[in-house]
């Protein structure tokens, strides 16, 4: 019987015996009880905060660390056009990095899709991303946009012609 229940708290913590188990672990301050807190407090600690068009994704592996030459960490490369910039460089696009993701926190980004991202500043002065910030679809970003106030840049609409 208690190797039984030994096995139940095993499967439930880290789900099929096949999958690794999950790395990611998100924890929000209950503090912040409104949309615009919420989302100042994540402007405040991030390094870009953007509305961007997702035009390329790549899988790639980096270095653990900048001295590690045999420990290297799955990743994904997503370049994104900005759209609308809160903060960050006032730049045409903008790489982010994120996890694979089934457990290493990264969103899964679709080319094409258009995203409200909040991403900081790694200690490679990378830009990075997951699920436990308030990244999110744009479809589902107006209350955040609202909270964050007018963009500090806005990219022009295209004109369609060509002089």
């Amino acid at each position: 019987m208690p190797n039984t229940v030994i096995l139940l708290i095993v499967l439930c913590a880290y789900g099929r015996p096949q999958s690794p188990p999950a790395l990611c672990g998100c924890i929000r301050s209950r503090q912040l009880h409104t949309v615009r807190d919420e989302a100042n407090a994540e402007l405040k600690a991030a390094g870009a905060v953007f509305v961007g068009r997702i035009t390329s994704i790549t899988d790639t592996v980096v270095a653990a660390t900048p001295e590690s030459r045999t420990f290297q960490w799955p990743i994904r490369m997503v370049v994104v056009r900005v759209d609308s910039l809160w903060k960050g460089p006032e730049v045409d696009s903008l790489v982010i990095w994120t996890g694979m993701g089934g457990g290493d926190c990264g969103y899964q980004f679709q080319v094409g899709s258009s995203y409200l991202i909040f991403a900081m500043a790694s200690d490679t002065r990378r830009l990075v991303t997951g699920i436990c910030s308030l990244t999110q679809a744009r479809s589902t970003a107006d209350e955040h946009i609202r909270a964050l106030g007018a963009p500090r840049y806005q990219r022009q609409a295209d004109s369609g012609s060509a002089p």
